[in-house]
Order: C-alpha cells, then structure tokens, then sequence
C-alpha cells in the first residue's frame, strides 16, 4: 500500500486549526493544483488535487476528523490491509488512505477495492464464527441496484465482530497462586479484550462511513432524494398559493355580493323617493337655511354632504322602508274603500228599479 500524507501536511495547516482556516487553505490551494489550470503537470496536479479533497473531505466533518485524529498514527503507518494475526483480525488503517483506490473502474477502481476489503473481513470472521455460514454480499458495482447497496452499508454500519481478541491477554491464568488471583487475572484480561472488540467493530463501522461518504451511487441517490424535496416543496407553496388565490377569490366575491346588494338598497330607496315625489310633488333643493328635507325621518339638512351622508345611514334606511310599508298599507285600503263606495252604489239603483 502506498504510504498515506497527513492531511493536516496536505493542507500545510496545524493540528488545531479551526473549521474557517481549513477552508480558507483548501480553497488557496485548490486554485494553484486544479487540474484545469495544470495541463502542464496533469498528472502531478490531479494526484495533489485528489490528495485536497480528500484532506478536506475528512478534516472538515466533525465527526471524521475526531476519528481521524484519535486514529492518525496508526492510518499513517498504513499496512498491507490483511489479516494483522492471530486473532487480531484485518488491518483496515491502508483502506483510508484516498490513495488505496484510482478512479472506479479497473482491479485499482473504488468498487474493487473496497469490495476486496470488506470480503477479506467478512471471510476473517467467518473463520472464527461458530454459528451457520452467512454469504458475503458484495459491494457491487456503478450498476447495482441501490437497494442492494443500502442493504450492504445497513450490514456494515451495525458490525459486531465475533472475535474474542484472547492475543490481548495481560495474565497468563496457569500462573495465579490462588482461585482469587485467578479471577482478578480473568477480569483484567477480561477488560482489555472488551475494549480491543470496541475498538475494532468502530473502526469498521467508521470504514463502511468513510466509503459510503465516497460512494458515487450514494451521492446520486441523495441528489435524487434531494431534487424530490425540492419539487415537494415547490408543489406545496404552489398550492398554498392556489389555497391563497381561492380565498381572495372568495372574499372578493363575497365583497361584490355585499357591494350589489348595498347597490340594491340604493335603487330601492331611489324608487321610493321617486313614489314619494309623486306622491306629495318634487321638492326642490335650497341653498338657504332650510336645505334638504328628509320626509321619512322628518329632518332638515343644510348640505348635500350632509344628506348624502343621512341616506347611507340605519336609521334613514329603516324610516323609508317603515314609510314605503305604510303608503302601501294606505293604497290598500283606499282602493278596498273605492271598491266598497262602488258596491253601495250599484245597491241604490237596484233599489230605485225597483
């Protein structure tokens, strides 16, 4: 395996930079080793270039970056990514290295790699699992059907090793002088490959993170979960909107109702005033004191402002119709009067024929 750089070198930054000093230094040297302006050295800018991404991509994730520097040491050590011995399962450190893999296609390509790597951990733990054999399943390829892929990364997020990590022993039991000595061995060996099994079922799981992150078939399908919420929200604010527009339509329609049926009243007590002027003659409007005189509610006005305003108002609206009721009433029964004179009439000339 080829020897991995530091990524806080790669990026010419201190060990406790902050979040704003790693990106203003991958930005700068982004921009001297894109390969774009490389044709040059292309080789040379695209391997650098790489080496920045993948410094950034590590150092820029909280939680990468805290796993990457608890563990730098040994990833910088590197190794040849086979079982370490007996007992002491893969040497996953060279798999994080962003040189272990060339492009994704080929025996050096992402998907062969990492593919070989996880089979050589799935087989190192089939050697020592004493339950029923379990098939591997592969990490596929650009072509495999992304269930298949969240089913292997579902697998490998949730890895529980079934080595016992026994190399880890402190205490040889055979020498304890006594049954106490030997639990007090038992238990500290006991702790010590307890907390080797922790480390290693992380640091598998830390492996499928770290080559999920990088994995082109997760980052199309994020970008097409992404373009989906995306076209969710437009279609839910267009509906608000449409919602909104219905209900502006609504009270519009409501308010041109209301205004048509003001209009109504208007015509109505325009009518009234015309039976009225028919009734008792026009009056006519004065300048002088007087002014407009209101019949229906026996008031005089001094402005056509003012009796403008008397007309719009309950009061003057409630009066006419009071008074148009009582004019009716009062035809009523002038006609049924006319109507009982006729009758009287035709019942004295009977009289006198007779």
């Amino acid at each position: 395996m080829t020897t991995m750089r530091c990524h806080y070198d790669v990026l010419g930054i201190a060990r406790d930079a902050t979040d704003d000093e790693i990106r203003k230094a991958y930005r700068k040297l982004a921009l001297v080793w894109h390969p774009d302006k490389n044709m040059h050295r292309l080789e040379e800018a695209t391997e650098q270039f790489k080496l920045l991404q993948a410094a950034h991509s590590t150092l820029s994730d909280p939680q990468e970056r805290a796993w990457y520097d608890n563990h730098r040491e040994a990833i910088l050590r590197g190794g040849t990514g086979m079982s370490s011995g007996e007992d002491e399962g893969v040497d996953l450190m060279p798999f994080f290295a962003p040189s272990v893999y060339s492009g994704f296609t080929g025996d050096k390509g992402f998907y062969n790699v990492y593919n070989q790597a996880f089979k050589e951990i799935f087989y190192d733990e089939q050697s020592v699992n004493q339950g029923p054999q379990e098939d591997f399943v592969a990490f596929g390829n650009a072509e495999t059907d992304y269930s298949d892929v969240r089913e292997f990364y579902q697998h490998w997020e949730n890895f529980v090793t079934e080595r016992q990590f026994h190399s880890c022993d402190k205490w040889d039991l055979r020498d304890a002088e006594n049954r106490q000595v030997r639990r007090l061995m038992e238990k500290e060996n006991k702790k010590l490959r307890d907390t080797r099994k922790k480390e290693y079922n992380a640091t598998v799981r830390q492996l499928a993170a770290f080559v999920k992150k990088r994995d082109p078939r997760v980052k199309e399908y994020q970008a097409k979960l992404e373009q989906k919420r995306l076209e969710e929200e437009k279609a839910a604010k267009l509906a608000k909107e449409e919602a909104k527009k219905r209900k502006s339509a609504n009270a519009e329609a409501i308010r041109r109702q209301h205004a048509e049926s003001q209009q109504r009243v208007y015509e109505g007590l325009d009518h009234l005033d015309s039976m009225l002027d028919q009734e008792y003659g026009a009056h006519e409007e004065s300048d002088g004191a007087e002014g407009t005189y209101c019949v229906a509610c026996n008031k005089g006005f001094k402005s056509a402002k003012q009796w403008e305003n008397h007309q719009q108002s309950k009061k003057h609206i409630a009066n006419v119709a009071a008074l148009k009721a009582e004019l009716e009433q009062d035809d009523e029964e002038f006609e049924d009067g006319e109507e009982g004179e006729e009758g009287e009439e035709e019942v004295d000339e009977e009289e006198e024929e007779q």
